[in-house]
């Protein structure tokens, strides 16, 4: 079975941190409830049909973020270039809530052919503006494994 580089990044939406809410739009309570209404857990079962449905909306809506609507043109063609060139598999999976702390999380799973895949990507994105890691948070740093790859299904 081939090998590949499984990347794991946590992402977290934080109500004190909604634009809107930084804006003074809106209240951090109202955030929430927006992070809530857009951001849904997945219940169901992993790796199948439904899951890869709620991963395709959930990768479309993280696109849909200030991140990539502030992104300049060539940074999201960098971005999409890099997601048609070198990922292979990418879903989204444990997503919760903190209701004491107001956050959403979830974990975006990347599959990548080889290291050598993983880094062109890697260093592709650095070079950009929007996409770069100089102000990722500590906690969003991602986890990288070298794994057998299958697409698993339920039996």
């Amino acid at each position: 079975m081939p090998q590949y580089v499984k990347k794991v990044t946590p992402l977290k939406a934080r109500a004190d941190r909604h634009t809107m809410v930084v804006n003074g739009d809106i209240s951090v309570e109202q955030g929430w409830a927006q992070i809530k209404a857009n951001y849904p857990l997945f219940e169901g079962q992993y790796y199948g049909e439904a899951h890869e449905q709620f991963s395709q909306e959930m990768t479309e809506k993280i696109g849909n973020t200030a991140a990539f609507k502030n992104a300049s043109t060539s940074d999201l063609n960098v971005f999409k270039s890099v997601l048609q060139d070198h990922v292979i598999w990418r879903y989204v999976e444990n997503t919760q809530y903190d209701e004491e702390r107001m956050t959403f999380t979830c974990d975006l799973v990347e599959y990548f052919r080889d290291q050598a895949s993983l880094d062109t990507a890697e260093a592709a994105l650095e070079e950009t503006t929007a996409f770069n890691t100089e102000n990722r948070p500590a906690e969003q740093e991602p986890t990288y494994a070298t794994v057998d790859f299958h697409r698993p299904y339920p039996s």
